[in-house]
């Protein structure tokens, strides 16, 4: 698929995996073990890959980790959230988690 580390956009939701192709119309949808890819340039050096990755914890990690095994992304981007932060977040607002999860980590 490329040569350059990718930045990989990871989507479980089939809802949310919907207008991600309507969006791009890709000419090349391309079937892995965990659901559709397909890579776009976000500039003529940089490779896009979203990847549909399935629904669920355990989908979401094997997706995950089969595209940073695969790919090697210098980014790897969570599109949607599936739920879960109910009364937390406002409806189209972005989040960075970045420092949630290093704080947890660290």
């Amino acid at each position: 698929m490329h040569k350059d580390h990718p930045i990989v956009v990871l989507n479980s939701a089939q809802r949310e995996w919907r207008p991600v192709l309507e969006h791009y119309h890709p000419a090349n949808l391309e079937t892995t073990p965990y659901g559709e890819c397909f890579e776009v340039r976000a500039s003529p050096d940089q490779p896009l890959i979203f990847l549909h990755g399935g629904w669920g914890k355990i989908k979401a990690a094997g997706s995950a980790q089969y595209a940073i095994s695969r790919w090697d992304p210098k980014l790897v981007i969570n599109l949607g959230t599936c739920g879960g932060f109910d009364g937390m977040v406002k409806r189209g607002e972005a989040y960075d988690n970045i420092g949630l999860f290093t704080e947890r980590a660290g």
